[in-house]
């Protein structure tokens, strides 16, 4: 078992590591002169839909239900580990391949709750460090963790997971392709770091 202190403290750092680089890089990205285009011909014409922001938060739930979790020291160091080395590949496609989202509208503050919450994360995240969706690989990461270890958490999580990678086009804070190559990350990441994976192979 390990210290509820010291999966709070670690947990602490990871997301700080995960938040200042991630704005880090957001506004240096601001600055670029180019941007590559990864979009679809069709994505200008998806729907704009603000409700999705309760989705979109379900991120940090998933972030949480992992560390909860993580009960013995081999699977937190590994999972930490990986999750770590996760955010260490989105944050060098950010500086290697900049992408600007270039749907997302205009919004005006009103007193709705749910525009109002919009227009926060529209004034925190700004539209760069897309490609990958660092959004969807955290949910789906932490959804396949939970899939391994209680059926019936990892069906929920990844429930969850999904309605992440739908709000984040839908709210136009990624293009498709980002939320593809977000769920190829976290696979990757997540099943190559497994001693149950990894055995298959060496039988193979």
């Amino acid at each position: 078992m390990i210290s509820i202190a010291r999966k709070t403290v670690i947990l602490i750092l990871l997301v700080s590591f995960y938040t200042v680089g991630y704005l880090g890089i957001n506004r240096l990205n601001a600055y670029r002169d180019s941007y590559y285009d990864v979009s679809f011909w069709f994505e200008k014409d998806i729907p704009f839909v603000p409700s999705f922001i309760i989705a979109y938060s379900l991120v940090f739930v998933l972030v949480a239900i992992l560390f909860l979790m993580l009960e013995n020291m081999a699977d937190f160091r590994e999972m930490v580990t990986r999750f770590f080395i996760m955010t260490l590949i989105c944050f060098a496609f950010f500086l290697i391949l900049p992408v600007r989202m270039n749907f997302r509208p205009e919004m005006v503050m009103t007193d709705d709750w749910i525009t109002q919450a919009v227009c926060f994360y529209f004034w925190i995240d700004q539209p760069y460090n897309l490609f990958p969706s660092m959004h969807l690989s955290a949910s789906f990461f932490s959804a396949f963790y939970c899939l391994s270890k209680k059926r019936m958490v990892g069906y929920v999580s990844m429930i969850m997971a999904i309605l992440v990678g739908i709000s984040v086009v839908l709210l136009k804070q990624h293009y498709i392709l980002d939320v593809v190559a977000g769920f190829l990350l976290a696979f990757c990441c997540f099943f190559f770091s497994c001693t149950r994976f990894k055995s298959l192979f060496r039988r193979a």
